[in-house]
């Protein structure tokens, strides 16, 4: 029995060495993860001061403005006519109304006065349009709604694009 208690002895002991080396030279990384770094101090780091820079204001005559707003005044009436053929919801015909509304009314503001009161007719078409979703669906007639969008947009190309009313509008 002495010689069975010395050999558990034995092997306990190297089972010990074994664990204690593990646990005190362990792997780099597992050494690492549960060592605590010290904090680095901030003012060491140097910081980078940028300087401002100064863009001067895109400057656009009356004819590129009102090219612009034309151009989007086109893209929200062919998604009118879209939309309105798909029988899209109410909230988005109304949107779309709102947009194009407001895209005349900036090109309204780049024009002089005489073409103004013109353009003054389109915009109330707008707004008729806008009020006739102001009514029930079942109270609305969609092929007339439909010939109105058309009949609005062939006026206003027809009248206002902006190789014809180069002449009719203001300097800024």
């Amino acid at each position: 029995m002495d010689k069975f208690f010395r050999y558990r002895m034995r092997i306990g002991m190297i089972f010990f060495l074994v664990f204690v080396m593990t646990v005190t030279c362990g792997c780099e990384p597992l050494r690492k993860k549960f060592t605590r770094k010290k904090k680095m101090a901030v003012d060491n780091q140097a910081v980078a001061i940028l300087d401002p820079i100064d863009y001067p204001d895109k400057i656009r005559s009356t004819a590129e403005s009102y090219k612009e707003h034309y151009d989007l005044w086109r893209v929200w009436h062919s998604d009118l006519a879209t939309i309105i053929e798909d029988n899209a919801n109410e909230k988005k015909i109304r949107y779309t109304l709102g947009q194009m509304w407001e895209q005349l009314t900036a090109m309204k503001k780049l024009l002089t006065l005489e073409s103004q009161k013109s353009m003054s007719v389109y915009i109330n078409d707008v707004e008729a349009l806008a009020q006739e979703y102001e009514k029930p669906p079942a109270f609305r007639n969609k092929n007339a709604i439909s010939s109105k969008v058309r009949a609005l947009g062939r006026n206003v190309k027809e009248h206002f694009a902006p190789n014809k009313v180069h002449d009719l509008l203001i300097a800024l």
